[in-house]
C-alpha cells in the first residue's frame, strides 16, 4: 500500500469508529442528544467552522474516490497486464487459443 492509501484507511477507520461510538453512546443514553445537536449546529452556523468542515469534506471525498476507484498496487496492475498479454481472463482461463 502506498502512503496515501494508508492515510485514507486510517482516516476513514477513525471516522467510522467515532461515529459508531457517538451513536452507541447516544442510543444507550450515556451521551445527551442535545450535546450532539449543539455540536452539529455550531459547525453549520459558525462561518469559520463551516468553511473548515467544507474543506475537510472535499478532501475526504477526493480521498475516498481515489481509494475506491484508483488502485495504486503496482503488483496487481502488473499481474493484470501480464494476464491480458498472455490471453488469459482474470479468472485464468485461456481466451486466445
Amino acid at each position: 500500500m502506498k502512503i496515501l492509501d494508508k492515510i485514507g484507511l486510517v482516516v476513514f477507520s477513525s471516522i467510522v469508529l467515532l461515529l459508531s461510538l457517538a451513536l452507541i453512546l447516544t442510543i444507550a443514553e450515556w451521551l445527551d442528544l442535545k450535546l450532539v445537536l449543539n455540536a452539529v449546529e455550531y459547525i453549520v452556523t459558525n462561518k469559520v467552522a463551516a468553511r473548515v468542515t467544507f474543506g475537510v469534506c472535499v478532501v475526504l471525498i477526493l480521498l475516498a474516490i481515489k481509494t475506491i476507484f484508483l488502485n495504486s498496487d503496482a503488483k496487481s496492475t502488473r499481474h493484470l497486464h501480464s494476464c491480458w498479454q498472455e490471453g488469459h481472463q482474470i479468472a485464468g482461463r485461456k481466451v486466445i487459443e
